[in-house]
Parts: C-alpha cells; sequence; structure tokens
C-alpha cells in the first residue's frame, strides 16, 4: 500500500465523521423543535375552533333588498321541502294578494302569516330544522317568509299577464 493513501484516507474521514457528528446533533435539535412547534399548532387549532364557536350561524337571507334566500338558507328550506309548501300555500292564499299591487305589501303579508298562521305540525319541523343547524327558529322562518313572498308575487304577475286575446282589439 502506498505510504501517502493511508493519511488521505485519515484526512477524509476526519471532515465525513465530523460532518455525520454534526448532522446527528442538528437532527437531534430539529426532533426537538419539532415537538415545540407541534404543541404550538395544538394550541393555535384550540383557540381557532374556540373562535369559530363564538361566531355566529351563516345567515339565511342576503340582506339586500328584496330578501334573498342563501346557500345555507336552500339548504335549510329543502330540509323543510320549504318549495313545495311554498307553491301550495301561495296558491291557497292567490285571492287574499290579488289586490296588493306592490311586491313590499305581499312581502309583509307573507311574513304575517308565517309569523301567525303556521299549522302546529309545520312549526314543529321549522323547530327541528333551527336545533339540527344550530340557528334560531326566526332565522328559519325568514326563508319561508322569502319563498311563499316569491311565490306569491309570481302567481300575481301570472294573473296580470295579459292573454293573447285580451291584447286583440277587435
Amino acid at each position: 500500500m502506498p505510504e501517502w493513501l493511508i493519511p488521505t484516507l485519515v484526512a477524509l474521514a476526519v471532515p465525513v465523521v465530523g460532518g455525520l457528528l454534526y448532522l446527528a446533533h442538528w437532527m437531534g435539535k430539529v426532533d426537538e423543535h419539532r415537538g415545540a412547534v407541534t404543541a404550538f399548532m395544538d394550541e393555535i387549532r384550540s383557540k381557532l375552533d374556540g373562535i369559530f364557536d363564538r361566531l355566529p350561524p351563516p345567515r339565511t337571507v342576503e340582506s339586500k333588498s328584496p330578501l334573498k334566500v342563501t346557500p345555507f338558507g336552500r339548504e335549510l328550506a329543502k330540509a323543510l321541502q320549504a318549495g313545495d309548501w311554498a307553491v301550495r300555500t301561495a296558491r291557497t292564499l292567490a285571492n287574499q294578494v290579488k289586490e296588493l299591487t306592490e311586491d313590499y305589501r305581499i312581502d309583509e303579508f307573507a311574513k304575517t302569516y308565517v309569523s301567525q298562521e303556521l299549522d302546529e305540525v309545520y312549526k314543529d319541523r321549522v323547530r327541528a330544522v333551527a336545533y339540527d343547524h344550530g340557528i334560531d327558529t326566526d332565522a328559519v322562518l325568514v326563508v319561508l317568509r322569502v319563498l311563499l313572498r316569491d311565490e306569491l308575487i309570481a302567481i300575481r304577475q301570472r294573473q296580470q299577464t295579459p292573454t293573447v286575446e285580451e291584447e286583440l282589439p277587435f
């Protein structure tokens, strides 16, 4: 074996072994910090959960005029089968709103009807859906009001649309 080979191998082995020792030490520190970061993230997660628990539930209607049902409100309506209810109820109430010429008056009528005239069976369904979704019953009633109002307005508009025969002058 040549004389220069052993010192060369030792000269190469010392930095490699030193580097491996440094890497092992560094990995120990990383593991130590990873545990601290995990604990920190768990603390942040629990605090965010607390914040989300205090937030109000999503809105059921948009506050623009006229009121419109939000996606969350549509979810509630689906759970209540409120679309079918609005169609059936509007047909029975159409004669009562025939003389109302302004949409806001129909909205007032729908608000009064939903708050005072719902039968107990449907009120129980409203309470159950409100409970299941963690919201106030009034938020569900607003969805019914908007759906009933829209259906009543649609019926009124169909009644006011002249037929072809009415438009002909002869």
